[in-house]
């Protein structure tokens, strides 16, 4: 019963095949729902990248406030235990968290 409640992946793929380069916000809505139930559904890995890759594409850089302080579990880079990016150089400098995505 509960597989007749899944979307289909062929369709969800389907719909983000024909949707993804379209400027219209109709269609990039329909491609970013059809996508977001192929991480949650189907645990797609091409999804799960396309997510990552757009959070990447529309990251900015963080900036600290003076006189503010940080509230939460987030830690800083600069204070990680473990080098997030031993090639950061080849990439001009910067830290990247998903390396395998930068290319």
């Amino acid at each position: 019963m509960v597989e007749s409640l899944t979307p289909d992946k062929k369709l969800l793929e389907n719909l983000v095949a024909s949707h993804q380069d379209s400027t219209d916000p109709n269609d990039i809505a329909v491609c970013s729902t059809a996508t977001n139930l192929l991480v949650t559904a189907h645990s797609d890995p091409a999804a799960i990248r396309r997510k990552l890759r757009t959070l990447i594409e529309n990251a900015s850089p963080f900036s600290q406030i003076a006189g503010v302080h940080v509230v939460g579990p987030l830690p800083r880079l600069s204070e990680a235990k473990t080098d997030i990016n031993d090639s950061a150089a080849s990439h001009g400098g910067e830290k990247l968290l998903w390396p395998e995505l930068a290319n």
